[in-house]
């Protein structure tokens, strides 16, 4: 790892587990490319952070329990795909996190919490539905999370 320059008073704590927020959205792309980059540079542990959203599902499939249980199944299938990606890129550590709800409160509130990494990396905007911005779930994010947090555009 290259050595960075500090002040007197300071120091920069070495970064030793990186969450991300992924999505079930081409657009996690990036944050994740950033987060396995990362991963590797600083030979880290990675967590890969899904949230389903109420807005994932219909109506519909909330009120069916069969077919809710299947909206999960394929995000979690989702989810591990992306881990494998991971893995074969050269991340010796990667591990998944998911949950429902929304998707700030959940990283912040459940996700960081548990997990505990010294890194957060989330998307800067992604359409979920037609008319829907992850952008103001990102601003909660950044405004309380307790760890640091790079947003990916």
């Amino acid at each position: 790892m290259a050595k960075v320059a500090t002040f007197p008073g300071t120091s920069i704590q070495p970064v030793r587990h990186i969450m991300v927020g992924v999505e079930p959205t081409d657009t996690t792309q990036l944050g994740l490319q950033l987060a396995v980059a990362r991963a590797l540079t600083e030979h880290a542990t990675l967590t890969l952070a899904m949230v389903m959203e109420p807005y994932d599902v219909s109506v519909y499939v909330r009120m069916n329990t069969q077919l809710l249980d299947r909206a999960r199944t394929g995000m979690r299938h989702r989810l591990h795909t992306y881990a494998r990606l991971a893995r074969k890129a050269g991340v010796t550590t990667v591990t998944t996190f998911f949950a429902e709800g929304m998707p700030g409160d959940v990283l912040v509130n459940e996700a960081i919490p548990q997990v505990k990494p010294d890194l957060l990396i989330v998307g800067a905007e992604t359409k979920v539905g037609a008319h829907r911005h992850f952008g103001s779930q990102v601003a909660y994010v950044v405004r309380y999370a307790p760890c640091t947090v790079t947003v990916a555009r």
